[in-house]
Parts: structure tokens; sequence; C-alpha cells
């Protein structure tokens, strides 16, 4: 499924992630279920992003990764107010993150662009 993703083959990358669901033990479905949404993201099927999104949360309701691409969901869908809110809580779980854990820092910079293009709306 990696290797599909960064082909950007995302169609057969979710249906890598969907197939190794059936077998992996449960501490890894959330993380398959937060690729698969990311998949479905980039292919622009937000509900079902979405949909897979907040199973992943129902799961671990504080996984930072969950709660950033749910964001990215919500914000292509227009959403911007619970994007805010899901970027909000990742940012808050990785408070005491390193500058540099590229995670935090790439929801960091989503915080400030989305935060400037709210401030060029208003």
């Amino acid at each position: 499924g990696e290797i599909q993703k960064l082909r950007k083959e995302f169609s057969q990358a979710i249906e890598s992630y969907i197939k190794a669901l059936e077998i992996a033990p449960p501490e890894e479905k959330v993380k398959l279920n937060i690729l698969s949404g990311a998949g479905y993201r980039k292919l622009q099927k937000f509900k079902k992003a979405e949909e897979i999104l907040q199973e992943a949360l129902k799961i671990e309701p504080f996984n930072p990764e969950a709660h950033y691409e749910i964001a990215l969901v919500y914000w292509d869908m227009g959403k911007r107010e619970k994007a805010l809110e899901h970027l909000k809580k990742a940012l808050y779980v990785w408070e005491e993150a390193d500058p540099e854990f590229k995670p935090a820092k790439k929801a960091r910079d989503k915080l400030a662009e989305w935060e400037s293009y709210t401030t060029k709306v208003q």
C-alpha cells in the first residue's frame, strides 16, 4: 500500500490497506484506517474518508494523525470550523513534540496557512 501511495495509485493503495485490515492485529487497525482515509481524501471521496477516519477516532479518540487527516478532509469539504477544531486537537496532543517532529510541524504549518486564509477571507 505504501509503495502504491508513493506512486499516487491511491485506489490500489486503499485496496491493499483494506486487505491488510482483515488480518491486522487490533493495534494496527487504526493506522490502516488513517491510511485508507487519506487515500479516499486524495481521490476526493470525502464522505468515505470521513467515515473511515471517524471509525479510527472511535477506537483512539486522541490519535493526532487521525485528527490531522480528518481536518484535511473537512477543509476540502468546505467545513472550515470542523477542520480547525480537529487540527487543533492534533496539535494539542503534539504540544510537547520536538520542533523537528515532522507530523507536528506539518500540522503547525497547516494551522498557520489556514489561519492566514481565514483572516484574508474575513
